[in-house]
């Protein structure tokens, strides 16, 4: 056998053994693992050896048995402590050193600590040695070729022995450096002369050798791969340091991969280990629990996952009514399917941890025997799914789960704090490599490290020539006294000054080794925005370089290609054009057996959004994004204010003097406005950790704060302007129903407030004021106007919810509202008054003719006229469907858009904006490839609202007298300050009217 030796062969060599012949046997070029493994395997040495991570946990037990200078670290941090130790000791243990008495308290109680650890790759060299002392090897000859005095002292022995055993051991040199072209020195030449000490030149910047910096990682993948496919030849073309981000850019334009796998800590099994223990730490992270949820390799059911997922977008909190309620409903019909296997693993997967409490740092410390239990429910699980599918995921999870488990059972602790057991997962996932279905392709060749380069190659690509992938520099770790005693011993440790020059000579090997072009790409920021700094070896090469502006000449933005790439004349496709009307068949289309005001209302702005979403149920599938921060305080909001003015059982044992009961009926009298606010801290603390959760994480606890002040000092301020007016509240999220033609109407307004007989409509809304404002001014409030409608309907059939008592005729005045049709309005025109209350500004904002003394009147039109509108226009959509056409007015056509409006009341019907700004169908209606006219406006044309305002032609007086309004007490807050543009975790807030557009869209 003819092995070549490098110390960089381990992660891929170049040339290697077929560099000159189509095949080779017999001849292997191995790393100091493949000469190790060789050896031990041709001297019957060969088993599985315990990896680093059990090692470390080994060490771990020993430190709580030893007393020593690291006591009062490993109080702190013994898992930590263990790895630092345990690297000490291999260090010593390569250069000679045995554990003998030194005569130094440190080294002497180090050997003490570490005489009986599971052997590492220093004692496995010892062993071969010894072996080798009365054995022989079949190996014809080794070529070593790197510099003796990057050995240490254990392979020096082990090499000395091979030759006394009769293997030919020669110190080879690499590979001679390519010819120099006598006619014309390149910038790679000169380089290459300048820095081996030849001569001192100025280059040319002809491109030969250059560093490219992009802006990131993405740009420079895609400058890499485009300079690579504009070369003619990709013969001898050497990648160093390839990763998944260029083996992507390469797919892209058509080049093969070079197989490079993701990063051990972030592959797909060790992401499952992680989360699993995270999202079960209490308290319950929801965004954690939805990563779990929506990664690959999920350890639930598919429907479960996703309906959970669901649950999270819905309720962001875990262990919610919803989230308990769909997992209930979803593990029995898992049950009721024959799978009676999945709730138990389900229940201990999802079940939070018995933590401790926190400890002085402020992390949760975390009982090892449970961490154990469910890494052992995973490794079950992982098994039986590689076996079943072959899967090498799977199965690299299961080994992964079997290293941890491992670990945790030898590191002699009870428990062990959260980035403790994580450090353990990361160690596993290290141990047992990455995963991936990346394979490398014919055609280049990658290596990881540039030492790895013995050979011409013709073009050499440095990826990621950057300062953090170059080696850190050696450190000494002991004092003066402690290198002397060694040295007296004979086992002197390398010095470090000596190591990192021969480091630095290892770096250089890409340049002596690239016949034509050696290109460096090196981002100005990582991947996670921070700066990158260039590879210590440019800055070598600068150094030895003369003239202006060397840098200038061998730095580039974007690299320069000395070939042009070929090209291919292509023919442009068609964008698809807008489709306005669609043909459908209306057997195929009715009305849910339920609607809401907001399903109706998205039915009347786009009738193909309505039928893709609500009737055909096509869902684009969850993000690893929980709702916006709008949705998700408006939703606590709501559920607050609705705890205090409703009779819970929290308010009852708080105030039970402000209790009666009629008629079997139990009233709530209205709280005081201090009441109001205890009351809704009190609801909030309790109701807070089910509904948002990520609001009650350790993190959050200032904008926890603030939530709690804010939602405390709207829940006074509504309980003083009901009191002040002498209202009361008749009842709170009451579900109202209403038989239609061919489906149930059914709506649930916030609060219905009662002045004497008269109910007015409350709708608590969160974001600012200014969407609201404008709905009621134009008369596109149509959901208050529903729930208006809804009352008056349930009152007139006798039906009054909770008791309340039935609004009569002369209550419920008439509004000065046009005749619709030139009829005199109906019943339907003597409707509860309605209302928005924003709780951000505290404001309440009533409707023009409201008798209800509190608040601010908006003009416009009244309730009964948006009513009108809306139920025309419902029954036009619905007339459309039984022709057979649906219409997206959202979609382009031609030059123009088929919709550009605000909502507004024309011809006597509710005219509603598409609202495809928050539509994931624009590809099927063509609203996604834009319109001519707006691609030369910018890209941001197609989603700005209109300049100017088409006033509805039955509301342009109202809208008149609100533009006179102007600058009334409606545009400020209480305190009269601006409303901030920034919520309450101060994060930048997106536009008002697209997020309680949003909000108003999926109420109901």
């Amino acid at each position: 056998m003819h092995i070549r030796f490098d110390l960089d062969f381990d992660t891929g060599s170049w040339p290697g053994p077929n560099s000159d012949r189509e095949a080779t046997a017999g001849e292997v070029w191995v790393g100091p693992a493949g000469l190790l493994s060789t050896l031990e395997t041709a001297l019957g040495l060969g088993g599985e050896y315990e990896t680093l991570p059990y090692r470390v946990a080994a060490l771990m037990a020993n430190l709580q048995k030893e007393d020593g200078f690291w006591n009062t670290s490993a109080e702190a941090d013994p898992s930590g402590v263990a790895h630092t130790l345990l690297g000490w000791r291999d260090e010593l243990w390569m250069a000679g050193w045995r554990a003998q008495p030194m005569g130094s308290r440190r080294l002497d109680s180090l050997g003490a600590l570490t005489r009986d650890l599971p052997p590492g790759i220093p004692d496995r060299l010892v062993a071969v040695t010894t072996r080798l002392e009365t054995r022989r090897v079949d190996i014809e000859r080794i070529d070593v070729l790197c510099d003796p005095r990057e050995l240490s002292a254990c392979w020096r022995q082990l090499f000395h022995l091979l030759t006394a055993r009769g293997v030919d051991v020669r110190q080879t040199p690499p590979l001679t450096a390519p010819p120099r072209d006598a006619a014309r020195l390149s910038d790679l030449e000169l380089v290459r002369a300048s820095i081996l000490g030849e001569s001192r030149c100025t280059p040319l910047g002809d491109g030969t050798i250059q560093l490219v910096r992009s802006e990131g990682p993405l740009d420079a993948a895609e400058e890499a791969a485009a300079w690579m496919a504009a070369c003619a030849e990709r013969g001898d073309m050497l990648v160093i340091g390839a990763d998944r981000v260029l083996d992507a850019a390469l797919r892209r334009h058509g080049l093969p991969r070079t197989g490079a796998r993701p990063e051990p800590l972030f592959d797909a099994p060790s992401s499952i280990l992680a989360l699993v223990l995270v999202s079960a730490v209490t308290p319950r992270d929801p965004q954690l629990m939805l990563e779990l949820l929506t990664a690959p390799l999920c350890p639930f059911p598919s429907d479960l996952r996703d309906r959970l997922a669901s649950a999270l977008h819905q309720c962001p909190a875990v262990n919610s009514d919803t989230w308990n309620a769909t997992l209930e409903r979803e593990l029995k019909a898992l049950e009721a399917a024959g799978n009676n296997r999945v709730r138990p693993r389900v229940e201990r997967l999802l079940a939070p941890f018995e933590t401790q409490s926190p400890n002085s740092d402020g992390f949760p410390v975390i009982l090892v025997e449970e961490a154990v239990e469910r890494l052992g429910e995973l490794k079950r699980l992982f098994g039986a799914r590689s076996s079943g599918s072959g899967d090498t995921a799977w199965s690299l999870g299961g080994s992964q789960c079997r290293v941890a488990i491992d670990v945790l059972e030898a590191c002699g602790e009870e428990a062990l704090r959260l980035p403790q057991l994580l450090s353990v997962i990361a160690q596993a996932a290290q141990s047992c490599g990455a995963g991936g279905d990346a394979r490398a392709e014919a055609g280049l060749v990658s290596v990881a490290d540039p030492g790895g380069i013995v050979g011409v190659a013709r073009t050499v690509i440095w990826w990621n020539c950057t300062r953090s992938s170059a080696p850190t520099p050696p450190r000494t770790f002991l004092s003066t006294a402690e290198l002397k005693a060694l040295q007296n011993a004979g086992t002197p440790l390398p010095d470090p000054a000596e190591v990192a020059v021969l480091q630095a000579r290892r770096w250089r090997r890409p340049l002596q080794h690239a016949a034509e072009h050696l290109v460096m790409f090196c981002p100005r920021r990582s991947a996670n925005g921070d700066e990158e700094f260039v590879h210590p070896f440019f800055d070598e090469v600068l150094g030895t370089l003369t003239g202006p502006s060397v840098r200038s000449r061998l730095q580039v933005s974007v690299p320069c290609a000395v070939t042009r790439a070929p090209r291919t004349a292509r023919s442009l496709q068609a964008l698809p054009t807008g489709v306005l009307d669609w043909p459908v068949t209306p057997d195929l289309l009715h009305p849910r057996e339920e609607e809401s005001p907001s399903s109706l209302g998205l039915l009347v702005s786009c009738s193909v959004r309505w039928a893709l979403q609500h009737v055909a149920r096509v869902r684009t599938g969850h993000s690893a994004a929980l709702t916006s921060e709008a949705r998700l305080l408006g939703n606590l909001a709501h559920e607050v204010l609705a705890d205090v003015f409703s009779p819970s059982p929290l308010r009852l044992e708080t105030v039970p003097t402000n209790t009666s009961s009629e008629d079997g009926v139990l009233k709530a009298a209205l709280p005081s406005p201090e009441e109001a606010g205890r009351l809704a801290e009190a609801s909030f603390d309790r109701l807070g950790p089910r509904l948002a959760g990520e609001l009650f994480l350790p993190t959050e606890e200032g904008s926890r704060s603030r939530v709690r002040l804010l939602i405390a000092d709207a829940a006074r301020d509504l309980a003083r302007l009901l009191h002040a007016a002498g209202g009361t509240v008749s009842n709170v999220e009451t579900t109202l129903r209403e038989t239609r033609d061919g489906y149930i109407f059914q709506g649930r307004p916030d609060i219905v407030v009662q002045q004497g007989t008269r109910p007015t409509v409350l709708d608590f809304k969160w974001g600012s004021q200014t969407h609201y404002l404008d709905a009621m001014r134009a008369g596109s409030a149509y959901q208050l106007a529903a729930y208006a409608h809804l009352i008056a309907s349930s009152a007139r059939a006798g039906d009054p919810p909770h008791g309340s008592a039935p609004p009569e005729a002369s209550t419920c005045h008439e509004h000065a509202d046009p005749p619709l049709n030139g009829e005199t309005p109906t019943w339907r025109s003597t409707l509860p008054d309605v209302g928005y209350y924003v709780l951000q500004n505290r404001r309440l904002l009533l409707s023009e003719d409201a008798t209800l003394d509190a608040g601010s009147r908006v003009p416009g039109p009244s309730p009964a006229l948006t009513w009108n509108a809306f139920e025309k226009s419902i029954q036009r959509r619905l007339q459309e469907i039984l022709e057979g056409r649906l219409q997206a007015p959202g979609a382009p056509q031609g030059t123009e858009w088929a919709s550009k409006t605000e909502a507004r009341i024309e011809n006597e019907q509710l005219v509603l904006p598409a609202g495809c700004d928050l539509c994931d169908f624009g590809r099927l209606c063509a609203r996604s490839f834009g319109a001519p006219t707006e691609e030369a406006d910018g890209p941001s044309a197609a989603n700005a609202a209109p300049s100017e305002s088409k006033a509805p032609k039955v509301a342009e007086a109202h809208a008149q007298g609100a533009r006179q309004v102007g600058a009334d007490p409606l545009g400020t807050n209480p305190t009269g300050e601006k409303p901030s543009d920034r919520n309450t975790s101060g994060r930048k807030r997106s536009s008002v009217k697209q997020s309680s557009t949003k909000e108003e869209s999926q109420d109901g």
